[in-house]
């Protein structure tokens, strides 16, 4: 089963303001490499990295915020979905021996292979995460109706980039619980081999990680950068780190400023982050 696979925003640092294009090996339309579910592309979100500010403020670190999971309960095998609806991702519904997903850009469902991976384990396809859950940010993520469903999470609509208008668009009724998570040290909220990426200037999400912490090393796949680090500009990890937080970066190098197009910077609280210089 086949799909325009969805794009939910994540921040994206550039280092230029030129567009970069979609990620190596990616056949869907795109124009830039780092907005990914799945392994595809849509636009950049993210804004410029600017003159690094060495300063002392009084910020507080956040501490570590639960990862967020729901219980879908049993699969009742007797229920019957909406008229014209395949089936129903939360709660899971119409699809008694596997997993309810949703399958296309327009919000359409499909009955697919029910995996055993779950919250914020790796996965690129189909087929690979638990019931009542889906792959986003190649993790699984569960899906949620309302937040109260999500624990120390919010309750998301997933995204994609119309090829078209190339504007970022809401997929009808896919929701899932995006973690509010700590950019530094993500394993609190996500887990070992994972990281934690915004999707706003103010919300984030887990995500999955690699080992790269070079420049150049996440050029093909913005998924390779290290737990803890982000990948920017042309395809470099570069570590996070809080503005004016001096211990934050090895010594003798700064903390820089990121700005998003509307001028907004990364922010959890009263801490604004952003990432360590070369």
């Amino acid at each position: 089963m086949t799909m325009p696979r969805p794009i939910a925003l994540v921040l994206v640092v550039l280092a230029t303001s030129a567009s970069a294009g979609c990620a190596q090996g990616s056949t869907d339309p795109g124009e830039a490499r780092d907005n990914c579910l799945r392994r595809d592309c849509g636009v950049a979100v993210g804004g410029q990295e600017v003159e690094p500010e060495d300063d002392d403020s009084g910020a507080v670190d956040s501490g570590p915020v639960d990862s967020g999971k729901v219980d879908t309960g049993p699969v009742d095998a007797a229920c019957t979905p909406p008229s014209g609806v395949s089936c129903t991702t939360f709660p899971q519904c119409g699809c008694p021996s596997q997993a309810c997903d949703v399958t296309g850009v327009d919000g359409k469902t499909a009955c697919v292979a029910a995996g055993t991976r779950g919250l914020h384990q790796k996965c690129t396809d189909f087929g690979q995460c638990a019931r009542g859950y889906s792959c986003v940010y190649d993790v699984c993520v569960p899906f949620c109706g309302a937040a109260s469903d999500c624990t120390g999470a919010a309750c998301r609509n997933v995204q994609y980039v119309d090829p078209a208008t190339k504007l970022a668009k809401d997929i009808p009724g896919f929701r899932v619980c995006m973690a509010q998570c700590d950019p530094i040290n993500p394993s609190k909220a996500c887990g070992a081999s994972t990281t934690c990426l915004f999707t706003s200037s103010t919300a984030t999400t887990c995500a999955a990680a690699a080992t790269s912490t070079t420049a150049g090393s996440c050029a093909a796949d913005p998924f390779a950068c290290a737990p803890g680090y982000v990948c920017v500009g042309t395809g470099d990890c570069k570590r996070w780190c809080r503005i004016g937080f001096a211990g934050d970066c090895p010594t003798g190098k700064t903390c820089g400023k990121l700005s998003f197009p509307d001028g907004g910077a990364p922010t959890i609280g009263t801490i604004e982050y952003g990432v360590c210089s070369y």
